[in-house]
């Protein structure tokens, strides 16, 4: 490998890095932490994995800031019921809440006076296998 494609290879790795784990000290993202959904529990889940991306701009497109919390059902298997638990601490939480296809329920909501969307569905992970992803995602 050429030393110019190896530091095209170093630089590409580093943006990706600065992009996608420093999210702890976004401001961005600390204002959806922020959130009481983030924060409070659900009845039935437990939380397996919290985690955010920074809002960026990518060849001219506007990718927004995102705060994902995966929640493992404590029954084993995730139903209908764990999804709208989800969404009723959703909708106490302020948020306004609509069931969707599928099972999922979207809703929107203004943190930080800027307005947020929510999404809440199945997610599968290697590790812990069928979860509840609640999805909190600036609108750009």
């Amino acid at each position: 490998m050429s030393r110019r494609t190896s530091l095209g290879l170093v630089g590409a790795m580093l943006a990706i890095s600065l992009v996608t784990g420093c999210s702890s000290g976004d401001p961005q993202v600390a204002k959806l932490r922020s959130d009481p959904l983030v924060t409070h529990d659900i009845a039935g889940l437990a939380e397996t994995q919290l985690f955010g991306q920074i809002g960026f701009t990518s060849l001219g497109t506007r990718q927004p800031a995102t705060l994902t919390r995966l929640l493992k059902a404590r029954a084993g298997r995730v139903t209908g019921r764990d999804l709208a638990a989800a969404a009723e601490q959703a909708g106490n939480d302020g948020w306004r809440v609509t069931e969707a296809a599928n099972g999922t329920w979207t809703g929107t909501k203004r943190i930080d006076r800027r307005p947020v969307d929510l999404l809440i569905r199945r997610s599968r992970s290697s590790t812990y296998g069928v979860l509840v992803a609640v999805v909190l995602t600036e609108r750009a």
